[in-house]
């Protein structure tokens, strides 16, 4: 995840998907995004601190990344990475679905503030941010989340 970002449909930005997820480490504001004013997104002190535990060998949130199913996937190599492997978008966190793994339609928004999806021009000032930051590559966009990608209109 360290090479990673993942972007929840509200602006959450998760540890990561799994049990991660639990963990919000900051929230983008938008109108912050929209006039150029956000703090970085990719390099913010929180993840850069994950990174650091992580390149000291020592876990960052021992009762999260003990469980974490995604903790062994990647290394980390620097703590200003330049290149996202997966920017992984919840283009919605709405869902109509019941699976057993999942958080059931009744829950959903009493879980969560909206918004509840993630408007397009929110998503194209967060590739412009990432471009101001001088991220050279984004190697996969993943579209995918608690909620259902397709639901987002």
């Amino acid at each position: 995840m360290c090479d990673s970002l993942y972007v929840k449909a509200n602006g959450e930005l998760p540890c990561w998907d799994d049990v991660g997820e639990q963990l919000i480490l900051r929230t983008i504001d938008e109108q912050a995004l929209s006039s150029k004013k956000e703090q970085q997104l990719f390099d913010f002190p929180t993840l850069v601190n994950i990174r650091k535990a992580f390149l000291e060998v020592r876990e960052p949130y021992q009762h999260l990344c003990s469980k974490c199913a995604v903790r062994g996937h990647g290394t980390v190599t620097s703590l200003y990475p330049k290149i996202i492997r997966v920017l992984h978008i919840e283009p919605s966190y709405l869902c109509q679905l019941a699976c057993p793994q999942c958080v059931e339609p009744k829950l959903r928004l009493q879980l969560k503030k909206p918004p509840y999806n993630m408007s397009l021009s929110f998503y194209h000032k967060l590739l412009q941010q990432l471009q101001d930051e001088e991220i050279a590559t984004i190697r996969l966009v993943h579209f995918e989340g608690r909620g259902e990608p397709l639901l987002n209109n």
